[in-house]
């Protein structure tokens, strides 16, 4: 995303994939509260515990609805780390053709 605006939180098609990005040059004056919210992600706190305890809608930076195809990154994606698009399990080769 190159819009400026933070794109925090758990990617919906995958399970164990959260992304912080997106901020451009706001990315150091952001990095304590993004490390915070990636922090309570991953110990298993939902958006709306986070909303609750911090005190703003947690939701307006999910990526979910924000990304929506990028057939390109997903191949180089497919190829680096032998992940199916959208049910997230290892493929058995990642060197198999992934057209």
């Amino acid at each position: 995303m190159s819009d400026g605006i933070l794109l925090l939180g758990r990617v919906p098609s995958f399970s164990n994939l959260l992304v912080s990005a997106g901020p451009g040059s706001n990315g150091w004056k952001l990095a304590m509260g993004s490390g915070e919210i990636t922090m309570k992600l991953i110990s298993g706190s939902t958006e709306d515990d986070i909303s609750k305890v911090l005190g703003f809608d947690a939701h307006a930076f999910s990526p979910a609805g924000r990304c929506l195809h990028a057939p390109l990154f997903t191949k180089l994606c497919q190829a680096r780390w032998g992940v199916d698009e959208y049910v997230g399990e290892k493929k058995d080769s990642i060197t198999e053709d992934l057209s």
